[in-house]
């Protein structure tokens, strides 16, 4: 069942419940809608934000009708999250279209897709960036191959609550 957050949070951004929730979540809406994820796999993400910017408002502003069919299988990514072994494809609408990204969001998805995730994606309309791996050594030794221009380069660990 999903919680919906309001106030505060969403003054600052659509997403920021999110945060102030924790554990391993979908959200659905502009993000305040929040519905909790049974995390029974062990895996790493890593996170990687180029140093640009991307407009929300451009990038929707962007999007052409046929973008808009792009989804990504909720249910098999919730499966894998239990711990399936057949690996969800994780698509998102805005990395279909390269009209407003930078060449560093380009960059920093050939990294990440380079270093053999189970999975990379645009997170958002961009321009943060993330790919999944089976362990931490793997994120860890990822990271270490991400472009010197990226503003951030975290590798972490979903929590379950």
């Amino acid at each position: 069942m999903a919680r919906a957050w309001g106030g505060g949070a969403l003054s600052i951004g659509s997403d920021c419940a999110f945060f102030l929730h924790g554990g391993t979540q979908t959200a659905s809406g502009r993000g305040e809608r929040l519905s909790p994820l049974q995390c029974s796999r062990d895996f790493h993400i890593l996170i990687v934000v180029p140093d640009c910017y991307v407009s929300t408002a451009e990038a929707y502003g962007a999007l052409r009708p046929e973008e808009l069919g792009l989804r990504t299988d909720l249910d098999a990514l919730r499966q894998w999250i239990a711990g399936d072994d057949i690996v969800p494809l994780p698509r998102n609408t805005f990395q279909a279209g390269a009209r407003l990204r930078s060449g560093a969001v380009d960059d920093a998805l050939s990294a990440l897709k380079a270093t053999r995730p189970v999975f990379s994606l645009l997170s958002g309309s961009g321009a943060g960036c993330f790919a999944v791996y089976n362990t931490a050594k793997d994120a860890e030794r990822a990271a270490e191959t991400m472009p010197s221009t990226a503003r951030l380069v975290r590798v972490c660990r979903p929590v379950s609550r």
